[in-house]
C-alpha cells in the first residue's frame, strides 16, 4: 500500500471515529428524534456530505454506532456462555452492560423498531454463537422442543427484554439482570428434568 493510501485509510477512520463520538453526544444530548446524518454532522463539525460518504442512511450510521458500542465501548468476552450452567453469569454481565450504557442501548432498540431490523447479520451471527453454546442443553431434546426452548432462552438473553424490564417496570441497578438470571436459572433446571414445552396436542373440534 502506498504511503497516500495508508494516509487516506488513517483519515478515513479519523472521520468514522468522529462521527461516532458526534453521535454519541447526540445521544447524550438531544432527544431521540434528533438522530440524524445532518445533526450528527453538525455535532462532528463536518458536511453533511461528509458524513453521507460513509453512512448513506440513518439506519447505516444507527447500524455502525450500535457496532461501535459494543465493540469498543462496552465490549464483551467473545464467548458469552461457556456452559449452560454459566448462563446466569452471562445475563448477569451483559445486563450491567446494558444498565451502564443505557441510553446508547435504548436508542438503538428504538430507532431500530421505527426503521429496518437492527444489524441482521450481527443478529444472525450472535443467535448462531448462543446457539452452538447452549448446544448441550438442546441436543437431547427433540428438533421441534429444541426450536422452542432455544426461542425462549435466546430472547430472555437479549436487549429487548432487557429494554421492557429497565424501562417499562423500572428493574434499575442491576435488577433486571438479576430477575432474568433467576428465571433463567428455573428454566435451565426444568429442562434438565424433562420439564420442557410439549408437544401441541390439535383437538378436531368437527363433532
Amino acid at each position: 500500500m502506498t504511503d497516500s493510501g495508508t494516509l487516506r485509510d488513517q483519515q478515513a477512520d479519523f472521520t468514522r471515529q468522529m462521527v461516532m463520538e458526534a453521535a454519541k453526544r447526540v445521544i447524550d444530548t438531544y432527544p431521540i428524534e434528533e438522530f440524524t446524518i445532518q445533526k450528527i454532522a453538525d455535532e462532528a463539525g463536518m458536511s453533511h456530505r461528509t458524513v453521507y460518504r460513509y453512512y448513506p442512511t440513518r439506519q447505516a450510521l444507527l447500524d455502525a454506532f450500535t457496532d461501535w458500542i459494543e465493540d469498543v465501548v462496552a465490549p464483551l468476552p467473545e464467548n458469552l456462555i461457556e456452559d449452560p450452567d454459566d448462563v446466569t453469569v452471562t445475563v448477569r454481565l451483559a445486563f450491567d452492560r446494558f444498565d451502564q450504557y443505557a441510553p446508547y442501548f435504548r436508542a438503538g432498540l428504538i430507532l431500530a423498531s421505527q426503521g429496518e431490523p437492527l444489524r441482521p447479520h450481527r443478529q444472525k451471527d450472535r443467535d448462531r454463537q448462543i446457539r452452538e453454546e447452549l448446544a448441550g442443553l438442546l441436543e437431547p431434546l427433540e428438533p421441534e422442543r429444541a426450536e422452542e426452548v432455544y426461542a425462549v432462552l435466546r430472547h430472555l438473553l437479549g436487549a429487548h427484554t432487557w429494554h421492557v424490564l429497565h424501562d417499562r417496570f423500572q428493574l434499575h441497578d442491576g435488577r433486571a439482570g438479576e430477575s432474568v438470571a433467576w428465571a433463567l436459572e428455573v428454566l435451565i433446571e426444568a429442562i434438565k428434568n424433562g420439564n420442557h414445552p410439549k408437544a401441541r396436542v390439535v383437538r378436531d373440534t368437527d363433532e
